[in-house]
C-alpha cells in the first residue's frame, strides 16, 4: 500500500471520528447548559431537580461516550426522559419548558450520530493489511 493510500484511510477514519466527537461535545455543552439553567431562571422544585440531574448525567454520559461509543445511547434515553418529563410531569414556565424540550431534542439528535472510540495520542495507528 502506498503512503497516499494510508493517508486516505486515516483521513477517512479521522473524519468519521471527528463527527462523532463533535456530537459528544455538543451533548457535553447541552448537559452543562441544562445544569446551569436549572439555577439561572425560575423552575418548580421538581423541575429544577430534574433539569440539573439530567444536565449532569448528560455531560457525564457524553464524556464516557468519547471513549465508549455505545454509551451515547444513554443520552438518547435521557433525552427522551427530559422531553416527556418536561411536557407531562412538571408544571414549568413557558421558557423553562421550551428550553428543556429543545435541549432534549438536541441531545437526542446528537446521540444518534455514531462515532469511533477516541484513541490515545501517544499510540501509533495500527497497520491493517489489505
Amino acid at each position: 500500500m502506498t503512503t497516499t493510500g494510508r493517508k486516505q484511510r486515516a483521513g477517512g477514519r479521522a473524519a468519521e471520528h471527528n463527527g462523532g466527537s463533535i456530537a459528544r461535545i455538543i451533548n457535553i455543552v447541552v448537559g452543562v447548559w441544562l445544569f446551569i439553567s436549572a439555577f439561572v431562571w425560575p423552575h418548580t422544585s421538581a423541575s429544577r431537580t430534574n433539569t440539573w440531574i439530567v444536565g449532569a448525567l448528560c455531560a457525564l454520559f457524553a464524556a464516557i461516550a468519547l471513549r465508549i461509543p455505545q454509551a451515547r445511547w444513554l443520552n438518547a434515553v435521557l433525552s427522551v426522559w427530559l422531553f416527556y418529563s418536561t411536557l407531562a410531569f412538571f408544571r414549568a414556565t413557558g421558557g423553562t419548558a421550551l428550553n428543556n424540550t429543545l435541549a432534549g431534542v438536541v441531545m437526542f439528535i446528537a446521540s444518534l450520530v455514531p462515532s469511533q472510540p477516541m484513541q490515545r495520542m501517544n499510540k501509533p495507528p495500527r497497520y491493517v493489511a489489505p
